[in-house]
């Protein structure tokens, strides 16, 4: 099965799910790659990261926490896709923004498929970023039927 073959059958099995939410773990090496393939299948990709920064400049740090989730909702809400893909989410574990990045994307995952490029570590069921104690060291636990291992 073809890499863009197992995302869109991924993809459909999470579809109706209360959180319909995909993380995709990949090395820098596969991501490009990665990428081509969620694009092939006319998938809307967002650079979290920049998205975020060029929104959030206009805020004070304080407001900025409540703004994430506002801004990232937008902008499932204004695409016209049923699926779309997030990658470089780095500046989501910034320590400023006070975010619990699977909480956040539950809350944006209602209506649409979102799908994750995930830059850290996965070992079963447990996802990692960056190494303990870090201020962004982040550790997630989400169900292995959301998350695709490249």
């Amino acid at each position: 099965m073809s890499l863009t073959e197992r995302i869109e059958r991924e993809s459909e099995q999470i579809r109706g799910q209360r959180h319909q939410l995909l993380f995709i773990s990949c090395n820098t090496l596969d991501e490009k790659s990665l990428l081509e393939h969620i694009q092939s299948l006319q998938i809307p990709i967002y650079n979290l990261s920049l998205e975020l920064s060029r929104h959030l400049k206009e805020f004070t740090v304080q407001k900025r926490q409540r703004e994430v989730s506002t801004h990232l909702r937008q902008l499932v809400n204004t695409s016209e896709s049923e699926i779309v893909c997030f990658e470089k989410i780095e500046y989501i574990f910034d320590p400023e923004l006070k975010q619990d990045p699977l909480r956040l994307f539950e809350s944006i995952s209602g209506n649409v498929v979102v799908i994750v490029v995930w830059p850290g570590n996965v070992e079963g069921s447990t996802m990692t970023y960056a190494v303990p104690g870090h201020p962004e060291h982040t550790t997630l636990h989400v169900q292995e039927e959301n998350i695709i291992k490249l």
